[in-house]
């Protein structure tokens, strides 16, 4: 988190209070609020960590074993068309 601007935090702090006795207003500024925050944990979700991406790694790795595997051995795997179609019915 950003070092705390306590300048900014007074100037955000009176221009709200400079609208308390207006509803419409009031409602704009918490629905834009909402809206603010929401983006911000979407951001925040949307980052992925060093742990996320080794165990994709590790999931890709282990996908490939098999299909050496299954090569190795002449089993005869799904198509991807036939995966999908399988996850999707």
């Amino acid at each position: 988190m950003a070092t705390i601007d306590l300048q900014l935090q007074q100037d955000v702090l009176q221009d709200v209070a400079s609208i308390i006795g207006n509803n419409d207003l009031l409602k704009k500024l918490h629905k834009y609020l909402q809206k603010l925050k929401k983006e911000e944990t979407t951001e925040e979700s949307d980052v992925m960590t060093e742990a996320d991406k080794r165990e994709i790694l590790a999931d890709i790795k282990e996908g490939l074993r098999e299909v050496r595997a299954a090569q190795k051995n002449n089993i005869q795997l799904q198509s991807a068309r036939e995966f999908l179609h399988e996850i999707r019915h």
